[in-house]
Formats: C-alpha cells, sequence, structure tokens
C-alpha cells in the first residue's frame, strides 16, 4: 500500500508557483478578520488591474502584511 501511494505521488506533476502562491494566501486569509481580507483584496486589484486569474496570487503573496 505504501509503495502504491509512494508510486502516485512520484507521478504527480509538481505544483505550480501561481498554485503554490494560493495556498500561502489562503493560509494566510484564514487567520484575518473578513474586513481585513476584503480591504486587502481591493487595493490589490486596484495595484495590479490586468492580472487576472491564479497569477494574481503570486502578486498578493508579495504584499501580505505578515511577511
Amino acid at each position: 500500500m505504501k509503495e502504491k501511494k509512494a508510486l502516485a505521488k512520484s507521478l504527480e506533476a509538481p505544483e505550480s508557483p501561481e498554485h503554490t502562491a494560493w495556498r500561502r494566501f489562503e493560509a494566510w486569509k484564514v487567520t484575518q478578520p473578513l474586513a481585513a481580507v476584503m480591504a486587502f483584496e481591493r487595493e490589490m486589484k486596484a495595484l495590479y488591474p490586468s492580472i487576472q486569474g491564479q497569477a494574481i496570487y503570486l502578486y498578493y503573496i508579495k504584499h501580505l502584511p505578515d511577511q
């Protein structure tokens, strides 16, 4: 059973930088009040209006207050 899990894990594609950034942002987000998260997202969307999709999380993590 352990061998099957190890094989399955080895065949997975490596995590994209966007997905890693999303996971870091989500981890930060759950520790913050909703108003702080909404203000942060509004500010980031104002700073980076042309960035869409998961790529925005790469910019989010550069500006996280706890960093």
